[in-house]
């Protein structure tokens, strides 16, 4: 899996190296070096290309690579808008390109240009960039290659600072940063190239983006005697009039997820919907109309008591009083995963986490972690993985906090990003979908943090197979699961 680090982490490992005697300058050529490589393998000398350079060392990496384009034969310029360096390594740099008389005007066309490589400002910017240069490098049709990250993205969070660089690539000089991973800075990245720059990673890393060979190894394997017992045994609290639906994706994605028994709680009246519509599945119905009352289910308790799993909260409306039946799952044990309603009932009263004694796993949208953390959407839009890590730690739950480039925030303050998926899940349901995958991992004894980080790249895995089959305007939540035959098959034959 790749490493994801704060800018503040990149200078401690930089200091780091400095402190042993390695020359700053010397880690410089070997980040331009990087930079310079990638524009090589793509484009021939014969290709026109200016390296925009600001004041810091970024800009220094970015005349640094022009100088050595300069001595391959390359067709190079370089424009520095803000003036001269700033910093000593980037002002020995300038001297080199000027004493190769590299053009240092400022161009009056950026379209001339086939590549544009952009070394503004780097991975130390923090505040709102007031230039139009940014836009000038977006409009100017050339090949735009960003200087570790594209600039004007906060590399700790992502977010765009007033404007930015949207890049056809991104050379990542050491270890992605935050900003690479989260979006938006994501999709202004392009394709990321990690660049090895001769900086080690010493200590432990706590953030990193989720691939197929983690989920590989996580997930269970099957027993060739295998019985439905052994494959985990799953209740689904979910469903109300009018979300019925909901109840059925949650159980199905479970029983294509390799759950061996799942058990459907549902109001009295709606249960011959859902024997029609789950044949696999096996429905308990309660004693109540239109959504559950937890009284009664309550009555069930050693059902719910001999899951593996529980998953609660699926279209289960606002009527049913949630919140009684997670104070009961907390307060026995049961591997639990909380969403929908269940999230907005949890709203109410988030301070009963802190009694629970099983494993937690919640599964909150954008709205919902509002809801929870009291903070506005567009303030929790700023900083997502910050945000989803300090709930997870602050009360010890599995944090899955769904939206394009998926947070999973674990307990113990570590974090996954996920790059599965696509927009054609972003139409509801999908969540119901994601709910019953991880609760079938959960039920098959993966561990919570594991279930919801392998859950979540399944979900998007199965999704991405799907939009490849139908196109993304015209997925469903259905085709998700459909196709998740495809995304275990994938990972199955992941080499490791």
């Amino acid at each position: 899996m790749d490493k994801i680090i704060s800018a503040e982490k990149m200078r401690q490992l930089e200091q780091n190296v400095f402190g042993l005697g390695i020359d700053s300058f010397a880690v410089m050529e070997k980040a331009a070096l990087r930079i310079y490589d990638t524009v090589a393998k793509r484009f021939d000398r014969h290709s026109k290309i200016l390296a925009v350079c600001g004041k810091g060392n970024n800009g220094g990496d970015g005349l640094a690579a022009t100088r050595m384009l300069k001595m391959s034969g390359y067709d190079v310029s370089a424009w520095l808008p803000f003036g001269e360096p700033a910093t000593a390594d980037a002002e020995k740099n300038f001297e080199i390109v000027k004493k190769l008389g590299i053009d240092l005007t400022e161009p009056k066309n950026l379209s001339k240009f086939d590549v544009i490589i952009d070394a503004l400002f780097g991975t130390g910017l923090s505040k709102d960039v007031e230039s139009d240069i940014p836009e000038k490098i977006n409009c100017s049709g050339a090949f735009i290659i960003s200087a570790d990250i594209p600039s004007g993205i906060s590399s700790d969070t992502g977010r765009v600072c007033k404007t930015a660089v949207k890049a056809d690539l991104t050379v990542a000089l050491g270890f992605k940063k935050y900003g690479h991973s989260v979006y938006p800075g994501r999709e202004y990245c392009g394709e990321i190239i990690v660049a090895d720059i001769g900086i080690p990673m010493g200590g432990e890393c706590d953030t990193f983006e989720t691939d197929s060979e983690f989920v590989k190894n996580a997930i269970p394997r099957t027993k060739t005697d295998a019985h439905k017992g052994d494959m985990g045994r799953i209740c689904v609290i979910a469903g109300s009039k009018g979300f019925t639906g909901a109840a059925v994706l949650c159980c199905e994605a479970a029983l294509k997820s390799g759950s061996g028994l799942v058990s459907l709680f549902t109001p009295e009246n709606l249960n011959e919907i859902y024997e029609k519509k789950i044949t696999e599945a096996m429905t308990l119905p309660i004693s109540c109309k239109d959504f559950i009352d937890a009284e009664l289910l309550l009555k069930h308790s050693e059902k719910l008591k001999n899951a593996d799993a529980v998953v609660i909260g699926p279209g289960l409306s606002k009527n049913c009083d949630a919140g009684k039946i997670i104070k009961f799952l907390l307060d026995n044990e049961i591997p639990t995963v909380i969403d929908a309603d269940g999230i907005n009932s949890l709203a109410a009263n988030i301070n009963i986490l802190h009694e629970k004694k099983g494993k937690v796993i919640l599964t909150p949208h954008i709205g919902e972690f509002s809801r929870l953390t009291g903070l506005s959407v567009e303030e929790i839009l700023t900083d997502r993985l910050g945000y989803a890590r300090k709930l997870a730690i602050e009360y010890g739950v599995v944090l899955v906090l769904k939206g394009a480039g998926t947070v999973i925030a674990l307990p113990s303050g570590k974090a996954f990003i996920n790059h599965t998926g696509n927009s054609g899940m972003a139409t509801g349901g999908s969540g119901d979908v994601l709910s019953g995958i991880i609760g079938a991992l959960l039920a098959r004894g993966t561990p919570a943090e594991e279930s919801a980080v392998c859950g979540v790249y399944i979900h998007g895995l199965a999704g991405d197979f799907a939009a490849e089959k139908l196109g993304c305007d015209s997925m469903l939540p259905t085709d998700t699961i459909s196709f998740l035959h495809n995304a275990f098959l994938e990972i199955k034959n992941t080499d490791c």
